[in-house]
């Protein structure tokens, strides 16, 4: 784990989810103030069939909850366009699929 003290205004989570989740609980006074761009995946590495994440939850509000003073966004997310999308929306020109901004 990074030991060094965090510089900038803009950390980013680099890391498998769980250990986003250390990190952020760890350093939260470190990271008050900063923008936390979590790029972690909550997957189940054992089955690669669900999130391990609450279900009334998301990795980024479990980002957040351990890291109250900071601004966090959630970035590069995998997640299959055919759950957010009607079928047939990438074949028309003008539907385009639209991913909501997560953050606080």
């Amino acid at each position: 784990m990074v030991q060094e003290p965090l510089a900038g205004e803009v950390v980013v989570l680099a890391t498998p989810y769980d250990a986003a989740l250390d990190f952020a609980g760890t350093r939260s006074e470190e990271l008050a103030g900063k923008v936390v761009v979590d790029i972690s995946n909550p997957v189940d590495w054992t089955s690669f069939d669900r999130l391990v994440t609450p279900a009334d939850s998301s990795a980024t509000e479990e980002s957040a909850a351990r890291t109250p003073g900071a601004r966090v966004v959630k970035a590069f997310n995998t997640g299959r366009y055919q759950r957010r999308t009607p079928p047939g929306a990438w074949l028309s020109p003008r539907r385009r699929p639209t991913f909501r901004f997560i953050g606080r």
